[in-house]
């Protein structure tokens, strides 16, 4: 039997490698990273689609904003347990070297109080940070970030995880903003987008599902840096296989089509937008 295949460590492991990493997570456990997350936000989409068309359709009919209101809170509550899961099935992948789905979701069932906990004390701290001057939500939601991961693999209380999270963000900053940017960047704004080109409330909800699966991706990649930054082994298939970094040239050929992209669909969203503003002033286009 050969050894088992190691990440690399954090000081030769590139972008390009976390993100080849990050597609080999996801294809290990497909409907845990990425199908579960649409699941969890299925009903949400679904009320979107169903209910009042804009603003005075809701203060017409009250009762749709309380129900998409309480579908709400409960699309956060599952989405803890969700994120949860998808990081547990992974830790156990690099440990293992194989994904146990429903040991995973289990566990997090297991975990979910200490998860609930952390994901609403950090909540509440990035909003009051939001609400204060905006900069510290954000300096905030950066130091927070690996919370999650924080109370997955230690039994440290909720205040001690949270500032152990700060640890873990303030080894590399730079790398953590890189990375989450360059997510953010190549999935996140594509997703963002594609629901606002399409005018059908059902295409708008199929549209809405990469949106979705993009949390689990998300989910992924913090773990995956997390592991990175805190040096932990994971064996294959969430580490590197043989060591070879590789994944470069997908990610460039990804980072250009989304870009383009963007570009794209940024300015027709715009045009639009100003075409409607136009279109209701006075004499403007008819």
């Amino acid at each position: 039997m050969p050894p088992p295949e190691r990440v690399l460590p954090p000081s030769s492991r590139s972008l390009a490698s976390l993100h080849a990493d990050l597609w080999r997570s996801a294809r290990a456990a497909p409907g845990l990273v990425l199908g579960l997350p649409v699941l969890v936000g299925l009903p949400g989409l679904l009320l979107d689609a169903l209910g009042p068309a804009d603003l005075a359709g809701y203060l017409v009919a009250p009762g749709w904003f309380m129900a998409q209101l309480v579908v709400g809170v409960a699309g956060w509550l599952a989405w803890c347990w969700a994120s949860a899961a998808i990081q547990l099935g992974l830790l156990g992948a690099g440990r293992s070297g194989a994904v146990d789905a429903r040991a995973a979701l289990r566990d997090a069932a297991h975990r979910y109080d200490a998860v609930l906990a952390v994901s609403l004390a950090s909540g509440v701290l990035i909003l009051a940070g939001l609400l204060a001057l905006v900069v510290p939500g954000v300096l905030l939601l950066l130091r927070l970030w690996f919370v999650v991961p924080v109370v997955l693999t230690t039994e440290l209380t909720t205040w001690n995880a949270l500032k152990a999270a700060g640890g873990v963000y303030a080894q590399r900053p730079w790398r953590v903003q890189g990375v989450l940017t360059v997510v953010g960047v190549v999935y996140g704004l594509p997703a963002l987008l594609l629901p606002y080109l399409v005018e059908n409330r059902w295409l708008h909800l199929l549209a809405s599902l990469p949106q979705q699966a993009g949390y689990g991706l998300l989910a992924a990649v913090t773990l995956l840096l997390h592991a990175e930054l805190t040096g932990m082994e994971l064996d294959a298939p969430v580490g590197v296989r043989g060591g070879r970094a590789g994944g470069a040239g997908a990610l460039l050929v990804l980072s250009l089509l989304s870009a383009g992209f963007t570009t794209w669909a940024g300015g027709h969203l715009v045009r639009k937008a100003l075409g409607g503003v136009t279109s209701a002033w006075p004499g403007g286009a008819r």
